[in-house]
Formats: C-alpha cells, structure tokens, sequence
C-alpha cells in the first residue's frame, strides 16, 4: 500500500506524529519535499520511515529509507 503525505521540512503540520508513526508501522512510503542544499536538487522525495524520535537536543526527527 502506498500512502502519500506531504512533508515541508522534516516534519511539519501537515502530517501528524500519529499518521507518521502509522506509517512506519505498516511500512508504508511517505512523499517529502527536499529543500535541497549545494550539492542536491530540491524536490520531492519518496521515503520509507522506520524511526520518529528526539535528537539530543530535543528535536523532532525521522530516519528514512530512501
């Protein structure tokens, strides 16, 4: 099954944490937009997330499978 959010940033308003986590949970694929950096174009991305949690300093992030 493919379940297509859209994702500002890393994690946004636009998906909340619960539909986040259920998609890790039933491994399904998310639809991002990168904002790109020097060395990578912007656009959107589809990514298999498999960790939502805190950094160190208490931000929110994701690990993704690209």
């Amino acid at each position: 099954m493919l379940m297509t959010l859209f994702l500002k940033e890393i994690i946004v308003e636009e998906a909340s944490r619960n539909e986040v986590e259920k998609s890790i949970t039933n491994h399904d694929l998310i639809e991002i937009y990168y904002e790109g950096d020097e060395k990578i174009n912007p656009g959107r991305r589809s990514i298999e997330p498999y960790v939502l949690g805190l950094s160190p300093r208490e931000n929110l992030i994701l690990r993704a499978y690209q």
